[in-house]
């Protein structure tokens, strides 16, 4: 049974969960649509059941085929959720229409001109990755520039900006070691789920206390 596989799993699962219990107690869209975008990983990352349970190869190409499509559904949402957080980060006067925040779910479209072609559909989702995850360290690079509590969030980022490269590196652990990418994986997802929620936390708390004394005086 491959272990990192069951790990990576469950380090996604929790994702969805913490965000999950967050969109339920805030009804703030960014959580639900961070909690989609972890959950098709969720998907994507379940093919160590098929391994560990012997399944045939028309069942294991099967899964591959729908993983593939859960893979890019996850970082359609992964763009929408930091276009989220971008928008409502701005002030009001330079925030761009909210409707341009779901223009990733254009990928998906994309995504079925080259569904049946190996190389470039594999290109194409590394380009939708490695995309995402720039963004995404540009926006909580800015984050933690403001604010330091969101350093873990940062340093979750560049960790899996590390599993990425292992992955896509020629010869690499994709080709052979898949646990090594995994397991850098794992860690650096688990980082960035409590960074952010760290930081989050810590700023609706001061932000309720500062509610409060302005109710005192």
């Amino acid at each position: 049974m491959e272990y990192t596989g069951l790990l990576l799993s469950i380090s996604l699962i929790y994702g969805v969960a913490r965000f999950s219990f967050l969109f339920y107690h805030e009804r703030n869209l960014k959580f639900a649509k961070w909690s989609l975008a972890f959950l098709f990983y969720a998907l994507s990352s379940m093919g160590w059941i098929f391994y560990a349970n012997n399944a045939s190869l028309d069942t294991i190409l099967s899964y591959r085929y729908l993983a593939d499509w859960f893979q890019v559904c996850g970082v359609s949402f992964l763009l929408i959720a930091l276009g989220t957080e971008n928008w409502q980060d701005r002030p009001p006067v330079a925030r761009f229409p909210y409707i341009f925040i779901y223009s990733p779910v254009l990928l998906i479209l994309t995504f079925f001109l080259v569904h049946d072609t190996i190389y470039m559909k594999n290109l194409l989702i590394g380009i939708y990755e490695g995309g995402a995850l720039f963004v995404a360290l540009f926006i909580f690079g800015l984050y933690t520039s403001r604010n330091i509590d969101f350093l873990y969030t940062l340093l979750g980022l560049v960790i899996l900006l590390l599993a990425f490269v292992v992955y896509w590196f020629p010869g690499g652990a994709a080709a052979g070691a898949s646990w090594v990418w995994k397991l850098i994986a794992c860690i650096g997802i688990l980082c960035f789920i409590t960074g952010y929620l760290l930081a989050y936390n810590k700023m609706e708390k001061e932000e309720t206390e500062a509610k409060m004394m302005e109710q005192f005086f």
